[in-house]
């Protein structure tokens, strides 16, 4: 799945694409089964205790590997319901209509993961509003890049960027959709409700609370971007443009 990389400036946007590398690390998933729901567990003490990749696995900010726990997959399981969702129509609209059963078939498969995550987040919002709001600020500030940032075809040492720049021009995932999904995010957890929080809670709150505007008013810029950016040939297509 492709992330815009028209989405900056990258100081406070979550999906950045780092460069890849033939030799980079691939991601590590941590595997768990059972969410602690106890109020006095606090949210930085969860070692990943929620089902796979809640709290998200090993992945890639500012180039190294890092471990966040973060509410991280509701965004991205979201992010991919939408993008396979616009695959699919794209393809029938070109008339590949098995392609587009494929991808509608991942999408609504997405989509249950989505559904599913959102709650428990959700419920960690009413445990530690906390920890929760902060982690979830301190996730959408830092320069995190999805796993197919390491998507190499043996020569394209920028493929991810390449291939996220189509995504956008073609409407597959764009910036909008990124704002979509935090406002939708924000609106389901009721983070601007969240009351006696902490300092430092009260600032993270804040600040999600105004991300989303703020991608919007890249968002033109974004899509002039992508439609500037030269056509490259993608070798699984046989190099086509």
């Amino acid at each position: 799945m492709a992330y815009p990389v028209a989405l900056r400036p990258e100081s406070f946007l979550c999906f950045s694409p780092v460069r890849s590398k033939r030799n980079a690390r691939s991601p590590r998933f941590s595997m768990a089964s059972t969410i602690r729901s106890s109020s006095a567990t606090k949210i930085s003490k969860y070692t990943f205790s929620v089902p796979i990749l809640l709290f998200h696995s090993s992945t890639v900010v500012d180039g190294r590997v890092e471990t966040p726990k973060k509410p991280f997959t509701p965004h991205e399981e979201r992010a991919t319901f939408i993008s396979h969702g616009n695959t699919a129509r794209l393809a029938k609209e070109h008339g590949d209509l098995k392609l587009a059963q494929i991808c509608g078939i991942i999408a609504s498969d997405e989509k249950r993961h989505e559904t599913a995550y959102t709650k428990i987040v959700e419920k960690l919002f009413e445990i530690d509003p906390d920890d929760t709001v902060i982690a979830f600020a301190d996730m959408m500030k830092k320069k995190i890049s999805m796993p197919a940032h390491l998507m190499y075809d043996g020569r394209d040492d920028n493929l991810f960027e390449h291939f996220s720049v189509v995504a956008q021009r073609l409407g597959v995932y764009t910036a909008k959709d990124y704002a979509d999904i935090l406002e939708f995010l924000v609106t389901r957890w009721k983070v601007g409700d969240l009351a006696g929080l902490s300092e430092k809670g009260n600032k993270s709150r804040d600040f999600i609370c105004n991300l989303a505007p703020r991608i919007r008013r890249l968002e033109e810029r974004a899509h002039g971007r992508a439609k500037k950016a030269p056509t490259i040939p993608f070798s699984w297509i046989f190099d086509r443009e």
